[in-house]
């Protein structure tokens, strides 16, 4: 799953609508128009949902692996 972020091109910037969606829909409907409500000037905008820029879920802490550095090397002619 990731969400969506749209562009508006009234105040140049970029907002997300709210909803996720997973890569096979994403695929199968890209070229479907959606109509969103801009945060930014109020506005309804259409894009296609193409247009989104998709963002894929950040995985939280818990989910991290661990990574350790490797202990310094002996200085040469130690």
């Amino acid at each position: 799953m990731c969400s969506l972020h749209f562009f508006c091109p009234t105040h140049e910037r970029s907002f997300e609508p709210g909803f996720d969606v997973d890569d096979d829909t994403f695929a199968r409907h890209r070229l479907k128009i959606v109509r969103l409500d801009c945060p930014w000037c109020g506005r309804m905008h259409r894009f296609l949902l193409a247009d989104g820029r998709r963002h894929i879920d950040v995985p939280q802490p818990h989910q991290l692996t661990r990574l350790t550095a490797a202990p310094p090397l002996a200085p040469r002619g130690a």
